[in-house]
């Protein structure tokens, strides 16, 4: 759709997302998905940067510690208003969806 509207060109545009969540509900989702109880923890971004001056893989999360420091929400409201109310994929039926896909390829 972007890559055939003008309006679009030149725009950051966050295509339609569902309802806003937080990173740990949405991998809480995932673990409930596949009927594990969540392991989930936490780095401070001291740490992250720390780790990133040796490890490539830290590295590259120190560019998005800002997601982790501060609400960060995902708003399509601009792409809806631009090009009409499609509707996103409810996030447990994509999660269902895409290990539904790796259970069949692996």
């Amino acid at each position: 759709m972007l890559g055939e509207r003008d309006e679009a060109l030149g725009e950051v545009w966050h295509i339609p997302t569902p309802e806003p969540t937080t990173g740990w509900q949405f991998v809480r989702a995932i673990f409930e998905e596949v009927g594990n109880l969540p392991k989930i923890g936490a780095l401070s971004s001291t740490i992250v940067k720390t780790l990133g001056l040796f490890w490539p893989l830290a590295c590259e999360g120190v560019e998005t510690v800002y997601q982790f420091e501060k609400s960060f929400v995902v708003d399509s409201g601009e792409y809806r208003r631009a090009f009409g109310g499609y509707e996103a994929t409810p996030y447990h039926e994509g999660i269902r969806q895409t290990i539904d896909w790796y259970r069949k390829v692996l």
